[in-house]
């Protein structure tokens, strides 16, 4: 992957490497392309099947980028990592929730 296609500064990355386990055995897709992956998902709001391949050099290659996401993000790692990346000025969280029991539609919108 060439650095136009990287979402992380070099600074950046080297300011949430910390969080990471070191690979018990070499790692299929690198820590920072699937970091970098990640965040690209989660910016653009694209499917994880709909990745481009910049990010990835196979088509089940987005299995596994989800595979640590979302093991990151049970285990607290992925919010720890968001947070020093907020606390840095690196990035700004913005959240929002929809319930749909206080969302009005018409009666033909189902």
């Amino acid at each position: 992957m060439d650095k136009s296609h990287q979402v992380l500064t070099n600074e950046q990355f080297e300011m949430i490497r910390k969080f990471f386990p070191k690979p018990r055995k070499p790692e299929i897709i690198p820590l920072r392309r699937c970091l970098d992956a990640i965040f690209y998902v989660l910016k653009e709001g694209c499917s994880w099947r709909g990745l481009p391949y910049e990010y990835r050099d196979k088509e089940g290659d987005w299995h596994t980028i989800y595979t640590r996401y979302k093991r990151w993000g049970e285990s607290g790692l992925l919010g720890k990592v968001l947070r020093e990346l907020e606390v840095n000025d690196v990035l700004q969280v913005r959240i929002a929730f929809l319930d749909s029991t206080s969302i009005r539609a018409h009666h033909c919108a189902s």
